[in-house]
C-alpha cells in the first residue's frame, strides 16, 4: 500500500505523534471496572451479534431491514430526513414525499443507504448503477464485521467512553461515565469546578443526542444529571476543549480538527490521506 505525501509539515508530524501513541497503548494494564465489563466480551446478545456467521446473514439476507423498515425508529429518521432537505412546498406535496419515502426504502435495501444519506449523497437524482457506486456507512460497517473484528470496532471504539478508558492518557481532560450506578455526590463538585460540560450519548455519532449545558451551581448541575439518569442510557460527560488559535481562526464557534485516515495492515497502521473538518459560524 502506497502512502500519501503530505503537504504540510504539520500533518507529518501530526503522523508520527499518532503512531507513538498507538504504540504506547497496552490493553493488558486496563482496569476493568464495572462500567467496563463489556469490553470484556458483553452479554449474551452482544456476543451472538459479533459472530461471522451472524454477521453475513444479517449482510445477504438483509435480516436487518426487514427488523428496522417497520420500526418507529426508522420512521422518525425518514420524517427528520425530510424536513431537513426538502423545501416546504416539497413537503405539503404529500405524493412527492410518499414517493421519495419509497425511494428511500428501495436505496436502504439496495446499498444500505440511511434516509439522511439518501439526500447527502443526492441519491435521489442518480441511476440505480450509480447508487451502487457509493459505499454507505452501514454497508462498510457490515463488510468490516464479515473479515475483521466487529468487536473491536463496537466494543472499543464505538462506546466513547470505553475509547476514552483505553486512550486515557491521550484525551488531556476530564472525561466522566453518567449511568445509572453515577451518585450525584461524585458529579457534583468536578462539574461545579468546570461550570460547564458537553454531554455525549455513550454510543451514538454524527453529533446525536449533544448538548452544551452550565453545571456551575449545584441546582443547576443536580437539573441536567436527573435528566441524564432518567434516559436509563449511558452518557459521557467531557470538559469542554479549548483549541489552539491557529486552529480557532478557521471558524471561533466550533472545534476544528485534522482527521488522519488510516488502515490496519498485518504490516502495522498506515495512514493515507488527512482532511480537515470545520463547523459553521455559529
Amino acid at each position: 500500500m502506497l502512502e500519501y505525501k503530505y503537504k504540510f509539515a504539520e500533518i507529518a508530524l501530526l503522523k508520527k505523534a499518532a503512531l507513538d501513541n498507538l504504540n504506547t497503548i497496552n490493553r493488558s494494564l486496563l482496569s476493568v471496572n464495572q462500567d467496563f465489563v463489556k469490553w470484556k466480551g458483553g452479554g449474551r446478545m452482544v456476543r451472538l451479534k459479533q459472530l461471522q456467521l451472524i454477521q453475513s446473514l444479517f449482510f445477504y439476507f438483509r435480516f436487518d431491514y426487514l427488523q428496522h423498515i417497520l420500526s418507529q425508529t426508522y420512521k422518525v429518521e425518514i420524517a427528520q430526513a425530510l424536513d431537513n432537505y426538502l423545501t416546504e412546498k416539497e413537503r405539503q406535496d404529500k405524493r412527492l414525499c410518499r414517493r421519495i419515502i419509497k425511494d428511500i426504502r428501495i436505496c436502504d435495501r439496495l446499498i444500505m443507504a440511511k434516509p439522511y444519506e439518501y439526500f447527502f449523497l443526492d441519491l435521489r437524482n442518480k441511476s440505480k448503477a450509480e447508487r451502487r457506486k457509493f459505499m454507505t456507512d452501514k454497508y462498510m460497517l457490515q463488510r468490516m464485521s464479515m473479515i475483521d473484528n466487529r468487536k473491536q470496532h463496537d466494543i472499543e471504539l464505538n462506546d466513547k467512553y470505553n475509547f476514552y478508558l483505553l486512550a486515557k492518557p491521550f484525551f488531556k481532560r476530564v472525561v466522566l461515565c453518567l449511568n445509572q450506578r453515577t451518585l450525584f455526590k461524585d458529579f457534583e463538585p468536578i462539574a461545579n469546578r468546570l461550570g460547564k460540560m458537553i454531554f455525549k450519548p455513550s454510543i451514538l455519532g454524527c453529533g446525536q443526542g449533544i448538548f452544551v449545558a452550565d453545571v456551575s451551581t449545584s441546582d443547576k448541575a443536580k437539573s441536567v444529571f436527573d435528566w441524564i439518569i432518567q434516559t436509563r442510557n449511558e452518557w459521557v460527560a467531557e470538559e469542554l476543549i479549548v483549541q489552539d488559535e491557529r486552529m480557532a481562526l478557521w471558524n471561533p464557534t466550533s472545534v476544528n480538527t485534522i482527521r488522519l485516515l488510516s488502515f490496519s495492515t498485518p504490516e502495522g497502521i498506515k495512514f493515507t490521506i488527512s482532511c480537515m473538518r470545520t463547523g459553521r459560524l455559529g
